[in-house]
């Protein structure tokens, strides 16, 4: 049986290093596992940090203009503009794949054009939850009803969705009310892989700096224009003020749009490429991460256990790694993000290997099978 053709549509670039980005890694490493010749939609971006494992890709241009019209139209997102350049390469697929919930009318359309062709819906986030929890504006008040219709919609017209946890599935499920039972849980997975990017200069001489500091090494990596990772920055800033023994690290893109003031024992690095990230994890002991807020499993711990890195994080962060909550080589569990750091956390000599190998079994592309489709779609790998 020849493989079926699947095109795959994100919101997010498959070069980006956010948590979409992560995760859309994850989704074409999952479906590169099925048997599927697989085709990618996503957005374009100027860095090209990694070769994209698709038959054909295609990137659209994402602006303020497309953004607005899309929105207009009630699309969450800018594709609304492209819908004709989607509805082209569509026809070609036997199975479309929709990643994001924001997306709802895009699956809609499809189906009104192409009623025989099987939709999958790939959730990596509670999207109504997760913007209910900032503070309402006026733009926000819209766009918030926005995502709901777009949620709604693409959990009822879709033929199997998935979800990044277990969690996500419930919480949703019980807010549309039964609104789809055909599912999978898809976590993230991670796997260190080289980019195309170089290493700067003034990133070896503060990396360098850093490891020159004997004191234990906490870090916390994120996107800093996401709301929950910025509540948790501050966490962390307060954090250090009361512990001088040890050294938190704070790594991720927009972090110089914060006012976190200047510690003798914070670090601080910004717009890190592929590699530069690498070298910086390898350099750290603990993943530090107070959380409260978002949604969806947190991809940024899939990639610091990829590193060896001991795990000290919130509930909430460990939303989705149920597997491994309870291995205390990997895991510390806060009871309360204001409790002090715990001994071992400061002390303790974690094995690295140990941890790399635990997360190889559960968050690697190793724990897909190849057949998680086959039940569905008759896709035989």
């Amino acid at each position: 049986m020849s493989a079926k053709k699947f095109c795959l549509i994100s919101i997010n670039s498959y070069n980006e290093l956010t948590g979409g980005g992560v995760y859309l890694r994850t989704l074409v490493s999952f479906l590169n596992k099925q048997n599927v010749e697989l085709t990618l939609v996503d957005k374009d971006i100027s860095e090209k940090n990694f070769d994209v494992p698709a038959a054909k890709h295609f990137s659209l241009s994402k602006g303020l203009l497309q953004d607005v019209i899309s929105r207009a139209l009630l699309l969450p997102s800018f594709y609304m503009v492209h819908l004709f350049t989607i509805l082209r390469i569509c026809r070609d697929n036997d199975i479309i794949g929709i990643h994001n919930s924001r997306l709802g009318i895009i699956c809609y359309l499809i189906k009104l054009f192409f009623p025989k062709k099987n939709i999958i819906l790939f959730t990596d986030n509670f999207e109504f939850n997760l913007i209910s929890q900032k503070k309402a504006t006026v733009t926000s008040i819209y766009e918030k009803l926005i995502i709901r219709f777009n949620e709604w919609l693409g959990l009822y017209i879709s033929d199997l969705v998935t979800y990044i946890t277990e969690n996500d599935r419930e919480l949703m499920n019980d807010y549309y009310k039964n609104c789809q039972q055909k599912h999978l849980v898809i976590p993230v997975v991670y796997e260190n892989t080289q980019s195309k990017n170089s290493i700067s200069s003034a990133f070896i001489n503060k990396i360098n700096i850093l490891n020159a500091d004997s004191r234990r090494k906490l870090v916390f990596t994120a996107s800093f224009d996401f709301f929950p990772n910025v509540e948790a920055a501050y966490k962390i800033i307060e954090k250090a003020k009361d512990n001088n023994n040890v050294v938190f690290v704070l790594a991720g893109r927009k972090l110089s749009s914060l006012s976190l003031g200047k510690n003798e024992n914070v670090y601080m690095f910004e717009d890190l490429s592929n590699d530069e990230m690498s070298v910086l994890l390898s350099s750290c002991d603990v993943f530090y991460s107070p959380l409260m807020l978002g949604s969806g499993m947190k991809t940024k711990v899939a990639e610091a256990l990829s590193y060896g890195l001991h795990v000290y994080g919130s509930k909430h962060t460990m939303i989705g790694y149920e597997e491994i909550k309870d291995n205390k080589e990997c895991i510390t569990l806060m009871n309360d993000i204001s409790e002090p750091l715990p001994a071992h956390v400061i002390a303790g000599v974690f094995d690295k290997a140990n941890i790399c190998a635990v997360q190889k079994t559960y968050y690697s592309p190793a724990r897909f099978s190849g057949s998680e489709l086959n039940t569905t779609f008759g896709v035989k790998s």
